[in-house]
């Protein structure tokens, strides 16, 4: 998890979900700057945000999914965005959306989702 948000509120939101791994007090470049630190090692980086802060990283991901009750700018930076601006969006990915994606990549069109949700980066 990267936020914008203090340490002690990112570290009892990081607890409650189970994550081992967060970094707080990101500025947005910095955010920008993680999802790039993953590309640089091979890794696909997916990404969800909701705000102006997020633009940056939304942009440079490999996915990225802002949250339809996010700003504007989120949403324009993002290439998915999940109407109700909710996070369980992204584990409800059906197999036949993947499959109509893999049918659009054989047949020579270009698309920004380039991978399927099993090999994303998700910090």
């Amino acid at each position: 998890m990267v936020t914008g948000d203090n340490s002690k509120t990112a570290a009892v939101i990081a607890k409650k979900v189970g994550l081992t791994n967060n970094r707080a007090d990101v500025l947005p470049q910095g955010k920008a700057e993680i999802v790039k630190e993953f590309q640089k090692k091979g890794r696909i980086v997916g990404m969800a945000g909701d705000g102006i802060n997020d633009a940056p990283a939304l942009a440079q991901a490999d996915i990225g999914i802002a949250m339809g009750t996010g700003t504007d700018v989120a949403i324009h930076s993002a290439g998915i965005t999940l109407v109700k601006g909710d996070l369980t969006g992204i584990v409800r990915v059906s197999s036949k959306t993947f499959g109509s994606h893999l049918a659009i990549t054989r047949s020579g069109y270009q698309s920004r989702l380039v991978c399927s949700i099993p090999r994303l980066a998700f910090y």
